[in-house]
């Protein structure tokens, strides 16, 4: 039986391998992988995270994003649990069309996902599950809320580039925190002016949103921009990781937003885009930022402590004897005993001091993981390292400003910004009598 069972986990390595093999095949040339309290997180519609704390001793998003078929995935299933190791369903399916391009016939052997251990917190449990935050220890109830910030996207010219022209573009992100308290809980009748042991007071839960420090741009035909040997010519890469914090980049297209070149709807039909022709086509694309959501609870606890030694008197074992005082001899209790020994009589030690009292603070908090918010809609998970789990969150709430020649946004003569929930419309045109480019003779 060993021997049949150690010959099937060499015949399941051998099939991973042979998968990671197809899994070559499968993928085409270019096709990317996808990037106390009882607590409960949701996601709104307008764009927002909520989290609710509560308890009882009874008791920016914006649109989806557009998606491009060839771009491949893998999801890992835990199907059992054998301790040391772990058994998975395999599958490779592609992440736009949902079509699975294959499917592995037999369990897949790997290691087990790490047990969370919940941190620790002023309630009887801690659960993150459907509704919000839950504190089962207690009859208060504290809610925060948090939205997605601006996703800037600084661009240069806008709304419309030339074939081969230098189109700039830099991103600027920024966190975004919300936080909701509850001033004073008291189990046992006790206030501000009169606390009691195991109070709470200010009570503050705070949501944060902060950025991984990257924009993904998604723009049909887009390339970068190199100039060689007195020309200009675009590298078409079609999707873009701009870092934040670094000057803007040069992008370009090689072709015009023509239909046949991918181009989509005409720039009357898209609201804002009145600077154009209302029969141009244009390219629509997306871009996002990937963002982590954090919790933090902090508050203060009534406590009772002892500033010395020993606050309370106590008995301390002795045996019978007899000593010598004034000339005589009398009995006393010694407590001076070996250790172990029985004794016969005791000695009443008094308290060295008073107990005393004070408001302790206590703060914690941990990263909030997609598969914990009720109700996320699968557009806004990102899966950052491709390993088939989500461990961010698609940012979609995309400005797109408008630079000068200086960089500069906001200006009397260019300042203008679109915001269309993570939507990216640009047309490119080629220049009527254009000769050359900036840059080149």
């Amino acid at each position: 039986m060993k021997w049949k069972f150690l010959t099937k986990v060499v015949a399941q390595l051998a099939t991973i391998v042979l998968l990671l093999a197809l899994l070559f095949v499968f993928i085409a040339p270019g096709a990317a992988f996808a990037d106390g309290e009882s607590c409960t997180i949701e996601y709104n519609e307008d764009g927002s995270f909520v989290k609710i704390c509560t308890g009882g001793e009874e008791g920016g998003g914006g649109g989806g994003e557009s998606c491009t078929p060839g771009t491949v995935n893998m999801q890992w299933v835990l199907a059992e649990n054998r301790g040391d190791f772990c058994l998975y369903n395999w599958t490779i399916f592609d992440q736009c069309t949902g079509e699975i391009f294959y499917k592995a016939p037999h369990l897949v052997p790997g290691p087990c996902p790490a047990a969370v251990v919940p941190p620790e917190n002023p309630c009887t449990t801690f659960e993150i599950g459907p509704g919000g935050v839950y504190c089962n220890a207690s009859k208060w109830l504290v809610q925060a809320q948090v939205s997605f910030p601006e996703v800037y996207l600084d661009v240069r010219p806008y709304p419309a580039s030339l074939v081969r022209w230098p189109t700039a573009m830099r991103t600027q992100l920024q966190p975004n925190s919300g936080s909701g308290t509850l001033a004073y809980y008291s189990p046992s009748g006790g206030s501000s002016s009169s606390p009691h042991v195991g109070d709470l007071a200010n009570i503050t839960l705070t949501l944060s949103l902060q950025p991984v420090g990257k924009t993904h741009i998604q723009i049909p035909q887009i390339g970068v921009y190199e100039t060689s040997g007195g020309s200009a010519y675009c590298i078409s890469v079609n999707r873009i990781i701009l870092a934040q914090g670094i000057p803007p980049k040069k992008f370009c297209w090689e072709v015009p937003s023509h239909p046949a070149a991918g181009g989509g709807p005409l720039a009357g039909t898209i609201s804002g885009l009145d600077e154009l022709p209302a029969d141009m086509p244009v390219f629509a694309g997306f871009a996002h930022a990937p963002y982590h959501l954090f919790w933090n609870l902090s508050y203060q606890k009534y406590v009772r402590y002892c500033p010395c030694g020993s606050c309370e008197s106590s008995d301390v074992p002795g045996i019978n004897s007899w000593r010598l005082e004034g000339g005589k001899w009398e009995p006393f209790c010694d407590t001076n005993i070996p250790s172990g020994a029985t004794g016969n009589c005791s000695v009443s030690v008094p308290a060295e001091c008073n107990y005393d009292y004070k408001w302790e603070s206590h703060s914690q908090g941990g990263e909030i993981l997609p598969s914990q918010v009720q109700g996320l809609p699968p557009s806004l998970a990102a899966d950052l390292d491709g390993n088939g789990t989500p461990d961010a969150y698609w940012n979609n709430n995309l400005t797109i400003r408008r630079m000068d020649d200086y960089d500069r946004v906001g200006t009397s003569a260019w300042g203008r910004s679109w915001n269309w929930g993570g939507t990216i419309y640009w047309g490119v045109r080629e220049g009527q009598g254009q000769i050359g480019w900036p840059g080149v003779p």
